[in-house]
């Protein structure tokens, strides 16, 4: 295995960080108000393409000041399965339907076994920076991401 397991913070106190998106990814809404809606979503999605099963898998990383990777805690994987349809006759539209979902979230962080990025040095005026190659730190990531989606899936099994 490459992972390493480390507790469920890579650091203590007072973090500032900042957030980039990826450029054209679909961002699926989360939240208690959204999961109907998302699971109704999927569950058309998945009887257009005639799969059997839809995984949403939403990661955190980070970086430590040593340039590990980590996939953090709060990382979650949505299970939807066995999609169904039925007509509803008051509107007349096809509802679409899940008949098993499920989800995990990671509670421990899952730290990269070589680092990824520079050591963090102090530069006067902006503080602790980290120089931060975005192929190597992706590379680092998508190391880490097989072994947390395959522990995700024997967990849901279970």
């Amino acid at each position: 295995m490459d992972v390493a397991k480390v507790g469920e913070r890579f650091s203590k106190g007072t973090t500032r960080g900042q957030t980039y998106p990826v450029e054209d990814l679909l961002n699926i809404k989360q939240g208690a108000f959204s999961t109907m809606k998302n699971m109704k979503a999927e569950a058309k999605m998945m009887d257009e393409l005639g799969t059997d099963m839809s995984l949403k898998v939403h990661i955190r990383v980070g970086l430590d000041n040593k340039g590990f990777a980590y996939l953090l805690p709060g990382s979650t994987i949505n299970v939807v399965a066995g999609p169904t349809k039925a007509m509803n006759h008051l509107s007349g539209k096809m509802q679409y339907y899940a008949t098993a979902a499920g989800n995990l979230s990671a509670k421990k962080s899952i730290k990269s076994a070589t680092p990824v990025a520079d050591v963090a040095k102090f530069k006067l005026g902006k503080g602790t920076v980290i120089d931060v190659e975005s192929e190597k730190f992706t590379e680092g990531i998508m190391k880490l991401y097989p072994d947390y989606v395959a522990k995700a899936l024997t967990t849901l099994k279970k």
